[in-house]
């Protein structure tokens, strides 16, 4: 009987601390943790307030307005009804997040390069309109 309880008593001691008990969450990937970084950066990007479009990786799409951004996500009040609701959105479970009714980069780079075009073509509408009329 004493051998059986000391064989007990040293395999006890093989047994890691917790086994069997639900462990620390597991840690990101380095590519989910980049996601999330860049996710972070986006929602500091866009002021308090802010009108914005937000997909979830539950395929979920939600719009309303920022409200404060943490380091584990942000709050994100929506309409619901005649009823605002306010929602904790963490980084964890966003896929994107934009500003909406702000034009894009791209949008407005062609807008520019469309005004400058106009410009070029109005300048030029005039310097032939001068030399006619000079002759």
């Amino acid at each position: 009987m004493k051998q059986v309880l000391s064989c007990l008593l040293c395999g006890s001691l093989l047994v890691p601390p917790g086994w069997g008990e639900d462990g620390p969450a597991p840690s990101t990937t380095p590519a989910a943790d980049r996601r999330i970084e860049t996710l972070k950066h986006k929602a500091l990007e866009i002021p308090a307030g802010g009108l914005v479009e937000v997909k979830l990786l539950s395929k979920e799409k939600l719009r309303g307005r920022m409200g404060v951004v943490t380091d584990l996500g942000f709050s994100l009040q929506y309409a619901v009804g005649d009823t605002v609701q306010e929602r904790q959105i963490t980084f964890q479970e966003l896929k994107s997040v934009k500003e909406v009714g702000k034009p894009s980069q791209g949008t407005t780079a062609v807008t520019y390069g469309i005004l400058g075009g106009l410009a070029a073509l109005g300048t030029l509408l005039i310097i032939v309109l001068v030399r006619i009329a000079h002759n």
